[in-house]
């Protein structure tokens, strides 16, 4: 059993009053899982998280070839070593094309030649790469060479089919901020808030990320004391003026140019309005609180909203 579980059960006995969960996570950059096997997590706890698209092929190939530099190889001098690595050559809709260079450098990787030894022709189509030569057959390059070929090569195969850490992490933080309408408790973020009648989805997210390799997801109840009730007002009033501010900044914005808006642009705005909205009524009931100052700004805006109707055309 794990310790949020046993945490909530000993509260649970003792009858202690509970606000809501805190919630945090760490997806670091050794984590990863296929997208297949990602979506069947997500599927099976019917978890609030949206399955992120699986990565470009050109994506993956630029991250296989950083993956496939050779650093601080050796050379024939004392004191002297080769650096390999791939640098960008260009792009159009089918290809990618890089360069191979060779970089000769001393101890402290201070630069004392420089050539190239090949040239790199991925296809996104085709998802495969192709590997010119400009150097001979015998030259001294041509193993490491090779050697980032087949690096590469591996690389697109096991990771074409992959989920990164970036997107997993951006996955879980939607999910929190968004769709479970989370309040971030500590300066910069990374730990969330999270209203009690959705704590069922909440440990649907905590299964998912907690079956991903060196990924973890935390749980753990928050007492309702006057003290928590204070820390959490002030951390949801923060973030919901915030937010609410940037709307009204956008809004102000539009108004001034004087330009119309498309009926589609005119209902995100909006969306987003409604989203400030519902959000303050749901803590205003969990905190019984009327929470004057958030409810001041979303009114402003609401105002703001009702001038901006007048510039919004059916385009």
């Amino acid at each position: 059993m794990s310790d949020y579980f046993t945490y909530s059960k000993h509260l649970k006995d003792s009858e202690v009053p509970i606000l809501g969960m805190l919630a945090w996570y760490s997806v670091p950059e050794s984590s990863e899982v296929n997208h297949k096997d990602f979506l069947l997590l997500v599927e099976k706890q019917n978890a609030p998280i949206k399955t992120p698209e699986l990565p470009k092929p050109s994506d993956v190939f630029r991250r296989a070839c950083n993956n496939s530099k050779l650093l601080k190889i050796p050379a024939a001098i004392p004191g002297e070593f080769f650096n390999y690595t791939m640098r960008d050559s260009g792009y159009d809709e089918g290809f990618v094309f890089r360069t191979v260079v060779e970089e000769r450098v001393d101890s402290k990787n201070h630069e004392l030649g420089f050539r190239t030894i090949g040239q790199v022709i991925f296809s996104r189509e085709s998802v495969k790469s192709k590997y010119t030569y400009e150097v001979d057959m015998d030259d001294h390059a041509v193993p490491f060479y090779q050697q980032m070929q087949s690096s590469i090569d591996k690389y697109i195969d096991s990771k074409g089919l992959t989920i990164p850490a970036i997107a997993i992490r951006e996955s879980v933080r939607r999910a929190l901020e968004i769709t479970l309408t989370g309040t971030r408790v500590r300066p910069g973020g990374g730990v969330y808030f999270i209203n009690p009648d959705k704590l069922d989805k909440l440990e649907a997210v905590d299964y998912v990320i907690n079956n991903i390799k060196d990924s973890s997801f935390h749980i753990l109840p928050l007492i309702d004391d006057k003290r928590q009730r204070e820390m959490l007002k002030s951390s949801f009033e923060d973030e919901s003026v915030e937010e609410t501010k940037k709307l009204i900044d956008e809004i102000t914005v539009i108004l001034k140019n004087g330009d119309d808006i498309s009926a589609k642009k005119f209902s995100n705005i909006h969306e987003r309005y409604s989203s400030q909205k519902n959000r303050i009524s749901e803590y205003k009931k969990l905190l019984n609180d009327a929470l004057e100052t958030s409810t001041a700004a979303v009114e402003i805006c609401n105002k703001q909203i009702l001038k901006l109707l007048d510039k919004a055309t059916d385009g």
